[in-house]
């Protein structure tokens, strides 16, 4: 059905219109589920989305259901070459004029792809010409020495050249902790 977003409470929920009466719009909600939804939706309410405007993100409040798949990936992925079940585990940053001049890129990235069997095997080398890196806080204390004297655990990715010694101290520094989010829904 064609895009819209709908205003529940204070936020801008992405949806799709399936069907439409008089009064009613029956509407899928993104990400949430397969069920429909039928709601009296006055035009203050509801707002039509340019599929070519679709890069200007809402990332307001909402539910994941189903998991992150359903949810970011998908927004993320068109135009982009997503691997999933697949690890990093080297990323090379080389001056960008000096790659040129040899025909490369400045960035090489190194994964692992896991089989069916839930076996990691090597996988392939990727260029790029930059990185976006957004690890979870444990790999990334284990890409770093536990101190400036020593290397890095094995398990990490490895970055070359190594992080630059204010970022792997920045990274030593922060602590984990367990966060629990509690939503309540009252009808």
């Amino acid at each position: 059905g064609d895009p819209c977003e709908v205003l529940k409470g204070r936020s801008w929920w992405k949806c799709h219109v399936v069907g439409k009466d008089v009064n009613s719009l029956e509407i899928q909600y993104d990400g949430l589920s397969k069920r429909r939804f039928t709601e009296d939706v006055s035009s203050e309410r509801i707002r039509q989305v340019d599929p070519d405007k679709e890069a200007e993100m809402n990332l307001t409040d909402g539910m994941v259901v189903d998991g992150y798949s359903n949810f970011l990936v998908k927004l993320l992925e068109e135009g982009l070459d997503i691997l999933l079940k697949h690890k990093v585990t080297h990323v090379s940053v080389q001056d960008a004029d000096a790659a040129a001049a040899r025909g490369r890129r400045a960035c090489n990235v190194a994964v692992q792809q896991q089989g069916d069997d839930g076996v990691w095997r090597q996988g392939q080398e990727m260029e790029a010409d930059f990185v976006v890196v957004t690890l979870p806080l444990g790999v990334l204390k284990k890409s770093v020495p536990k101190h400036p004297d020593k290397h890095p655990d094995k398990s990490g990715v490895r970055f070359s050249p190594m992080l630059p010694l204010e970022k792997q101290e920045a990274i030593r520094s922060l602590g984990m902790g367990t966060e629990n989010k509690v939503v309540l829904r009252f009808k």
